[in-house]
């Protein structure tokens, strides 16, 4: 992201100051994908919030910044008037989880399969359309090595 009227490129990320919000696994996964590309932010200016980033960008507080996908997507029109498009990643590399603390390991498997049929039920399905899902899928403990890696 940038600001609206400012010209700018993925190359322009380089030994940049980034505004974004830094302990969001989403700042992690576009800087890995922009270091793969051989581009490396200098710092990055931790906002407290994604709308913090997109204020930053147009108070000229930053120039460049890393924003959530669907954040952005879901921002006003306004809003989005106020930051322009650089790139995006496509890593499908996190995604959202449901995590149950181990004091309730013993309603895991009856959560899990509720959870896993939300898609098959009315009710469900309305409340998976709410949040822009169309199913949950299972996710395997080796699946969530790519989160833990990229936690550090």
């Amino acid at each position: 992201m940038t600001c609206a009227e400012c010209e700018a490129g993925e190359i322009d990320f380089h030994q940049a100051e980034v505004a974004t919000v830094e302990p969001m696994l989403v700042t992690r996964v576009a800087c890995v994908a922009l270091g793969r590309k051989g581009i490396v932010p200098a710092t990055l200016q931790s906002c407290s919030s994604w709308m913090g980033v997109v204020h930053a960008l147009y108070r000229e507080r930053a120039r460049l910044g890393i924003l959530y996908k669907d954040f952005y997507e879901d921002m006003s029109e306004l809003s989005r008037s106020t930051v322009r498009m650089i790139g995006e990643t496509s890593e499908r590399s996190v995604y959202h989880c449901f995590m149950l603390a181990p004091r309730h390991a013993a309603l895991a498997e009856g959560l899990r399969q509720a959870m896993l049929g939300m898609a098959d039920e009315a009710d469900g399905a309305d409340i998976l359309a709410r949040l822009h899902m169309e199913r949950l899928v299972a996710v395997a403990p080796a699946d969530l090595e790519v989160i833990r890696s990229l936690r550090g």
